[in-house]
C-alpha cells in the first residue's frame, strides 16, 4: 500500500513515503542510535552505536558518490575510490547488524 506523507496510515506506512534526505537520514540514524543506548547489555548497545557511526559515514560517502557523478570533469579512479569505500563500509554495517542480532538472541 503506497502512502504519501501526510495522507494518513501507519507511522510505518508514514515512515517509508517519505523521500530519504540527508536531514532525515541523520534522523533516522539518531534514533536508531538511542534505541542502542537503551539496551541493558553492553554488548548490544555497543554493536548499535557503532552500527549508526558506521551510517553516518555510509551517508557522507553516498553523497560523496552522488557529487561525483555530477562533476564529468573528475578522474574515474576518484568516483571509484568513493564506491569502493561506500561498499567497505555497507559490509561493516552489515556486519555489525548480524552480530547484533545473535547477540539479541543469545542475551538472556
Amino acid at each position: 500500500m503506497n502512502v504519501k506523507p501526510g495522507t494518513g496510515g501507519t507511522p510505518e506506512q508514514q515512515a517509508t513515503a517519505e523521500p530519504l534526505t540527508p536531514e532525515r537520514r541523520r534522523d533516522l540514524i539518531q534514533r536508531y542510535q538511542a534505541e542502542a543506548l537503551k539496551c541493558a547489555n553492553p554488548l548490544q548497545a555497543n554493536l548499535g552505536i557503532i552500527g549508526a557511526d558506521l551510517l553516518v559515514h555510509l551517508g557522507h560517502y553516498q553523497q560523496l558518490i552522488e557529487k561525483d557523478a555530477t562533476h564529468l570533469d573528475l578522474e574515474p579512479g576518484h568516483f571509484f575510490d568513493h564506491a569502493d569505500r561506500y561498499l567497505k563500509v555497507a559490509r561493516q554495517v552489515d556486519r555489525f547488524v548480524h552480530l547484533q542480532r545473535k547477540a539479541e538472541k543469545e542475551a538472556p
